[in-house]
């Protein structure tokens, strides 16, 4: 997902500017700001990791300084709902065949 928005840059030149095109046609996609988020969070992960954790060939860090912070979108949680027995019935049917025994 964001190789496709992000991935021909130089890591240095990922920040919220470049990650908003992402973010636009997530959100025309009828994806929740939530999902989005999880997206931007292993954005901030690596980049992150740029800067601490991953070296060139000369032992020096892909970013030089700290990454910039990611700003995340204002979620709306939804709330939770336990599901009906016909709900149930779709899931267990995913669920490999050892899994799927259950008491009725």
């Amino acid at each position: 997902m964001l190789s496709r928005y992000v991935g021909d840059l130089e890591i240095r030149k990922v920040h919220d500017e470049t990650l908003r095109p992402l973010i636009e046609a997530r959100l025309a996609d009828g994806v929740s700001a939530t999902t989005i988020n999880r997206t931007l969070e292993v954005a901030h992960t690596i980049l992150h990791r740029a800067a601490r954790a991953y070296r060139d060939r000369d032992g020096f860090p892909w970013l030089e300084t700290a990454p910039p912070l990611i700003t995340m979108l204002r979620e709306s949680p939804r709330l939770p709902h336990p599901i009906n027995w016909d709900e149930q019935d779709r899931i267990f049917r995913r669920l490999p065949d050892h899994r799927q025994h259950r008491v009725t």
